[in-house]
């Protein structure tokens, strides 16, 4: 993961499934990132898919900008999540860290898998008529709050 791989197919639709097996209502994040993960969960009720959709330049901007406690695991981001004190943890007051995988580099490698592995999914979900494209481009508060109201619509009613 350090070096912006992803963790191989088999491992994690063995920790997905036993996790969503006999649940009603759950939401993944970042799964499934390939064909084979989203077929290994094909028999399960999927209500919606939400593609976020950014581009490339932004990512990078918006990863690279993030920073975590190495004690807490507390999350930071130099532009949109500022500790109070620059650098240090609000928490526990530790030196905040950039993790190895949040460098332009290793962004950038990451987005080579994406293209071959996760961007196929578009297609496929579209397919099935259960995708929905939020434009991800705009804050994250403005992005949060359509995620949202997209969830919101495939609740329980």
């Amino acid at each position: 993961m350090d070096k912006g791989n992803l963790v191989p197919d088999e491992l994690v639709i063995k920790i997905v499934n036993s996790t969503i097996t006999g649940k009603e209502d759950y939401i993944l994040d970042g799964f499934p990132r390939t064909i084979p993960q989203a077929e290994a969960i094909a028999q399960q009720k999927i209500d919606a898919v939400i593609n976020l959709d950014v581009p490339e330049v932004e990512v990078i901007k918006r990863l690279s900008g993030r920073r975590m406690c190495p004690k807490c695991n507390a999350g930071y981001h130099i532009n949109y999540f500022k500790p109070k004190k620059e650098g240090i943890c609000d928490k526990c007051g530790s030196k905040l860290i950039q993790r190895p995988d949040d460098v332009p580099k290793v962004i950038s490698e990451r987005f080579k898998d994406y293209n071959t592995k996760t961007k196929p999914l578009v297609e496929y979900y579209q397919k099935k008529k259960l995708l929905h494209t939020v434009d991800a481009s705009p804050p994250p508060e403005t992005v949060r709050k359509n995620v949202l109201e997209l969830v919101k619509k495939f609740g329980k009613k």
